[in-house]
Parts: structure tokens; sequence; C-alpha cells
């Protein structure tokens, strides 16, 4: 590892509310999980530094990031950088990374024709969520490069990099290793939102920096946003306590492509085999919430579109529920409007149940106090559940075999009145401390190199 530079720990105090940068989060991701962590991320900023002006990565090039926060709609500027190695398109992490360090050497003029590079060179602190769990091998190298050339990008700058509560790992490539061990230690701030996730680290390095410190995942700040009820109608349809309404989060991620995670059984039988589950022995209503979204709409005929391609949630759900209805009229359905995540969350706390694989469709519902079943196909998913203290409702899918894995989700609903009166203990607390993480530990440590916790405008 590197030694961490010495002009972090000495610069002047700034006197203006401070300028930062969000990556990892777009806001307008149709993966419902980054764009949370966006939210979360703008949030928790915004506890902390409400005078701050905070840009936001996208993928879009409207110079505008739209994001709904309860105390409204916040219009914030945009910033692109592509997963691009050309040094000739001016969006590109390769582009930006070397036009930065010219600009450092010759003046910050040079960086004039370029938005994206001004907005960096004007930031005080670059901050990075990784996606949540992007920066590993998990999703191969070239994610991984990616996630890993945004962080350098910092360095590249001479800009101070905070890590917000993300997945560190899992690493195999002595590469990744190395690369991810250099920025740790670069890094002003790193935080593992994994319960043991600083012992992962001292394993992987044999010690960890004083740097990197443990949060409750961000997404815990996002507050769900009403739905119109006329928008929904299989979601208010009324039930009772003899007919719940249960949720399934379908990954499409996992339905076609489970192979490349070593799950003990085929992912789509056990979707189906957890359908029947909750139609037939437990006479419930079954509501498929896709949580990574198509970005056109998934109807008609469904042999037209190709999974290799279109891998999203909308249309593994839609796949799913096209089987299941001609068995069970009435039983099943499907969030249908391209919502965004804190409207995705509001519907999701309407279910009496909860089963999901994507880990912010589960935190999404879970931070409810709703009976929440992980089905894990990674480290993370035990790591973060683990505190609510709910690390006996993550489903292992690599270890335990299709049949194992309902027992599990059956066991669990027949405790979800335990599990629910435990969540409502247990949440505000996790929240509190996600808080604190914004307001405490962060500031302390920007203070540390000039960033005042609340300057004047």
């Amino acid at each position: 590892m590197t030694t961490l530079e010495a002009t972090k720990s000495s610069r002047k105090p700034t006197l203006r509310a401070p300028r930062f940068c969000v990556f990892g989060g777009a806001t307008d991701c149709y993966n419902l999980g980054v764009a949370a962590l966006g939210t979360g991320s703008v949030a928790g900023l915004r506890l902390a530094f409400p005078d701050a002006h905070i840009a936001v990565q996208t993928f879009d090039t409207d110079p505008i990031a739209r994001v709904q926060l309860p105390s409204g709609a916040l219009e914030l500027p945009s910033i692109q950088a592509w997963s691009s190695d050309s040094l000739r398109n001016r969006g590109s992490v390769a582009h930006l990374r070397m036009a930065g360090r010219i600009a450092r050497r010759i003046g910050t003029w040079s960086a004039a024709g370029n938005r994206a590079l001004k907005t960096l060179m004007e930031s005080d602190v670059i901050f990075d969520i990784s996606g949540g769990d992007s920066f590993a091998d998990i999703y191969g190298p070239i994610s991984f490069d990616y996630q890993a050339s945004l962080k350098q990008m910092a360095r590249d700058l001479g800009k101070p990099l905070v890590l917000l509560p993300q997945t560190f790992g899992p690493y195999t490539r002595p590469e990744s290793i190395a690369a991810a061990g250099d920025i740790l230690q670069y890094a002003t701030l790193a935080a593992t939102r994994e319960v043991h996730g600083i012992e992962e680290l001292q394993s992987l390095y044999g010690r960890v920096p004083g740097n990197v410190v443990n949060s409750p995942d961000v997404a815990f700040l996002m507050d769900p946003m009403p739905v119109a009820r006329d928008r929904e109608p299989f979601l208010f349809a009324g039930g009772s306590a003899d007919e719940p309404l249960i949720g399934l989060n379908v990954s499409g991620l996992l339905y076609f492509e489970d192979k490349r995670f070593g799950l003990a059984s085929p992912y789509a039988g056990l979707m189906e085999a957890i359908a029947h589950w909750a139609i037939e022995s437990r006479r419930g209503r079954l509501l498929l919430v896709p949580h990574v979204l198509s970005d056109r709409p998934i109807d008609g005929d469904l042999s037209r579109f190709d999974p290799a391609v279109e891998a999203s949630d909308t249309l593994a759900c839609k796949l799913l529920e096209r089987r299941l209805l001609e068995k069970f009229p009435g039983r099943v359905g499907s969030l249908s409007w391209p919502y965004g995540p804190a409207e995705t969350k509001f519907c999701i706390g309407q279910c009496d149940f909860f089963i999901g694989a994507r880990m912010h469709a589960c935190i999404g519902s879970i931070s409810q106090a709703i009976p929440t079943v992980t089905l894990a196909y990674s480290k993370k998913a035990l790591g973060v559940m683990s505190h609510l203290n709910m690390g006996d409702s993550v489903v292992d899918l690599r270890t335990l075999d299709a049949a194992a894995s309902l027992g599990a989700i059956d066991a669990l609903f027949d405790r979800r009145a335990d599990l629910r009166a435990a969540l409502s203990g247990q949440v505000p607390a996790v929240r509190r401390r996600v808080e604190e993480f914004f307001t405490r530990v962060l500031p302390a440590s920007l203070e540390k190199i000039g960033i005042a916790v609340n300057p004047a405008g």
C-alpha cells in the first residue's frame, strides 16, 4: 500500500459551502438499488452539509439529475464518467484522468471546455459508493477495473476520496487485491457496510488502515414515496390475515445467468416453487417486484426479448407471471409502472412478507419492518442483514438447494409476527447509525482536511 499523501492533512480550511461529487450511485439508473444508494448518499450529505453543492453521477446526458427526497425534489448537477479506455471520448474515465493530470500541471483553466472535468476540478471531495458491491471481482475484471479507475481518478486530480458504506471484495485476482489496498490506503475515509467487513479486510491485508470504519447501508436513509392507488389495482386489492400479500423480487441476473454464481439449484425453478408455495400452501396473493428495470416496455410476445440482451428483473417477472396466471388467475400480479426506488419501496411496504435476491429490494422491505427473506448469492447479504440481527433470515443459495431453501422460507414465514416485532425495535437504531456516519464520523474526517461541518454559504 502507498502512503497517504501528506497534503491531505495540511489543506487550508474552506470558507465557502463545500462542493462534492458522488460516484457509483447514479440516481437515473434502471438498477433501483444503485439509484437508492445515490438517493441515500445525497440525503446523508445534506444532513451534515445542508449548504453543500452536490453533483451526482448519471448515465444520462441531461445536465440535471433529479433526486426525490421527503423534503421535495432536488435538481442537482449531473456528471458522466463512462467506462471507456478511449482518450478521445471526453466523458470517459481514461480521458478525465489524463486531462485532470494535465490540468493540475498547467492550471484549472484547461478544464473550462469539459463540464465533467470542470466539476471535478472544482470539487472539494469525491465520494464513491461503487453501486454497493461492484468494487469486487464478482462481476468480472472489466467491472472491477472501471470501479477502481473512478477512485484512482480522485488521486490523479489531487482530490480527497471518501468511500461511502459499501462491500469490499471478494477479490480473487492479485492485481485486484493490490489495487483495492492502494485505494483504501489513499482514501480519507472508507466505510464497509458489513458487520464483519473490517475483520475481512484485516484477514486479507494483515492490517487495516485507521481510516476504515463500519456503517450500515445508506439506503436505510431513503424514505418511501406514495403511489396512487389506481396505478396498482392488484397491490391495493385488499386482503386479510388469511390472505397475506407476499412480495417476491425475481432477479433477472440470477434468472438468466445463475450458473455464474455457483448456486446449488437452478434459480428459475426455485422462483416457480416459491410462487406455488406462496399461493397454494400459504393461500397468499403474490406480488412480483422487479428491482432492475427494463429500459423499454415488456409486453406482447415475450419470446421476442433476448435474455442475453434484456436480462432485467422486469422480463424475469413477466415470464414467471405469464406461467402462473393461467393456473392462478387473480392471485398473482407484478408492479407495472417503471417506478423509481422510493416509490418501489412504498409498494414493497404494502406486503406482509417479502422474499428477494436483490439486496436493495430486501433493504427496502426490512427497513420498513417487514419480515424479509434475503436469497443470497454472495457474501454481502449476511454482512448487511446482520446489522439488524437478521442473519438467520438470509438463505444462501450457494449452499442450500431448492428444497432446503423453501423449507427455510416456510419456517421464517411461520415466525413473521416475531420478526416484525423485532425489526420494529431494531430498524430505527440502524437508521440512526447511518445518520451518525454522515453527521459525526464523516464531518470529523473532513474537518481534518479543512472541510467545515456547517459552512456559511
